[in-house]
């Protein structure tokens, strides 16, 4: 009975997390719930809700990838079913934003969402059709844009510990080639109008170097006047394999320096901090160091 229950549950999760990610490997299911149970229990699993036909495989093609992605059945008797599991209704089952969706994509979106989520506990990471839904979100951005994918990839909210306000990170993952000047259009918006703290590139290695050689040579982006206290760090990449969190913390900013992946968005606080005249904290209201030590400047010279 006991072990009928934990089964049960272990189902309800991994429906649930696929409901959340749209198609993924038993690979990072086996990593984002972190379960008990070996790899190759996680994988008879799958195999077992797929012949229940609560899950269906896809494949990716344009790889070459073998790899077996899970995805939640969209049929309305498959749906039926998976919204009994999870006490919901079949239309809540539905997951039109994944399905123009490359599944070797979406599980990596999966991956770095949940490595996100590990590096900096209580971060806050939207997909770009979340963010496309959220007022917030889209008046940060400047304005409301015309499709879902001019949003980030990814949109990462990390509270600051210092400031009490949040570091906000837009995250692109660039897997398909794009024409020159409709890439960097995305990064002008981040550049000029956007409140973007920074902004993480994540793929191979070598189209992370044509990426940032790209944003070098555009005059413009580098010399932004409201990124302009971020120096050469607004911008920084990290390899796209690099799974998991004690593999993946180097990031490498447009003028070479190294950061761990946590260790720049610390930067990009106190370089936030630093630019700002005053920090603002509930009932009171602090100086930073530059501007503490610039009154005391002119108050000498006064003297």
């Amino acid at each position: 009975m006991i072990r009928d229950q934990r089964r049960t549950e272990e189902t309800k999760k991994i429906l649930t997390l696929l409901l959340e990610t749209g198609a993924i490997a038993a690979s990072t299911v086996h990593k984002i719930l972190g379960l008990t149970c070996s790899y190759k229990t996680i994988s008879r699993k799958m195999k077992r809700l797929e012949e229940c036909g609560l899950v269906y495989v896809r494949n990716d093609g344009c790889y070459g990838d073998p790899t077996k992605y899970y995805q939640l059945v969209q049929r309305k008797w498959g749906r039926q079913k998976v919204a009994e599991y999870l006490f919901m209704q079949p239309d809540d089952i539905r997951l039109p934003q994944f399905h123009k969706l490359s599944p070797h994509y979406t599980n990596l979106l999966a991956i770095w969402i949940d490595n996100f989520k590990k590096m900096f506990p209580g971060c806050q990471v939207l997909r770009n059709y979340e963010s496309a839904r959220n007022p917030e979100i889209i008046e940060m951005l400047g304005k409301q844009l015309p499709d879902v994918k001019n949003y980030p990839s990814l949109l990462l909210i990390v509270p600051s510990k210092t400031s009490g306000k949040n570091i906000q990170v837009a995250v692109e993952f660039d897997f398909y080639a794009k024409e020159e000047m409709g890439y960097l259009k995305k990064h002008y918006r981040y550049a000029y109008r956007a409140d973007i703290d920074g902004v993480l590139l994540i793929n191979s290695k070598y189209t992370n170097e044509e990426h940032m050689e790209l944003i070098r040579r555009s005059s413009k982006l580098s010399t932004a006047s409201r990124i302009k206290h971020f120096g050469q760090n607004f911008w920084a990449c990290v390899d796209m394999e690099s799974y998991y969190v004690e593999k993946m913390a180097v990031t490498r900013t447009l003028r070479h320096d190294v950061f761990r992946l946590q260790d720049w968005v610390v930067h990009l606080d106190e370089l936030k901090i630093a630019h700002s005249p005053q920090i603002s904290f509930p009932g009171r209201t602090v100086e930073n160091d530059r501007v503490s030590k610039l009154k005391q400047t002119l108050s000498s010279a006064a003297q």
